[in-house]
């Protein structure tokens, strides 16, 4: 292969980089947001706990060594499935990493047959389709679980307190 040859095979290396670097950034932004959401079910969930746990105190039905058992078995789940999703986007951005350094090894060897770069792209690609179909599924799972949770926990305070009529 020419010199020109070569450093276009350089060039499209680069902008590829370039491409991974944004999509990188894009990854941490998506990461950011889930810890948001994350941290916004944390205070939905200690809120509903303090609802739940005013409401059965009034009634006088549970007593709060009993309450904090319960609750704490329940927001123990709630880390873990957080921590979870934190390592599992973890991982994701540090396999993001590792290509991007793969790219820039390949961008630095001084002759590049296309046929091997064809190759590590169609590699990386394989690679990054399966991997982020099982992230995206996993994560948008655990969400939902957690929103169901959430949502099956206000029913319960709900009902407690029409039980007990208290609106």
């Amino acid at each position: 292969m020419n010199n020109n040859g070569r450093q276009q095979v350089k060039d499209l290396v680069e902008s590829i980089i370039t491409s991974y670097d944004t999509r990188l950034k894009i990854i941490k932004q998506i990461i950011k947001n889930t810890h948001q959401t994350l941290e916004e079910f944390r205070k939905k969930r200690e809120g509903l706990s303090k609802k739940l746990q005013d409401v059965l105190a009034g009634a006088e039905n549970l007593r709060r060594k009993d309450f904090d058992i319960m609750m704490g078995e329940v927001l123990a789940v709630q880390a873990e499935k957080e921590d979870n999703i934190k390592e599992m986007l973890v991982g994701f951005q540090k396999e993001e990493e590792q290509i991007v350094e793969k790219l820039k090894s390949l961008s630095q060897k001084e002759s590049i047959s296309i046929k091997d770069f064809k190759k590590t792209l169609a590699s990386i690609k394989n690679t990054q389709e399966v991997r982020e179909k099982n992230v995206s599924e996993k994560v948008t799972l655990e969400i939902e679980k957690m929103r169901q949770e959430i949502g099956d926990m206000l029913a319960g305070i709900k009902k407690e307190r029409e039980k007990m009529g208290i609106i």
